[in-house]
């Protein structure tokens, strides 16, 4: 029971992401974002869902980090 206290909490992640017309590409532990008029990272644990809309392109590599916090 003690090893769930370690686990992150919901609260503490994004509930969800929606990104269109941007391109998302792997950075340190997380994705980094590349739009017209944004450059941010966003950590990869942070997410909790990331819908991507018409325009978006996201490279392999960026998958695989995501895939790899599970």
């Amino acid at each position: 029971m003690d090893e769930l206290e370690i686990w992150p909490k919901v609260r503490d992640s994004l509930t969800y992401l929606y990104l269109e017309q941007c391109r998302i590409y792997p950075a340190a532990k997380a994705i980094g974002i590349d739009g017209a008029r944004l450059r941010l990272p966003v950590s990869c644990s942070a997410l909790t869902l990331l819908m991507l809309g018409p325009g978006t392109t996201i490279t392999h590599a960026a998958v695989r980090a995501l895939t790899s916090i599970l």
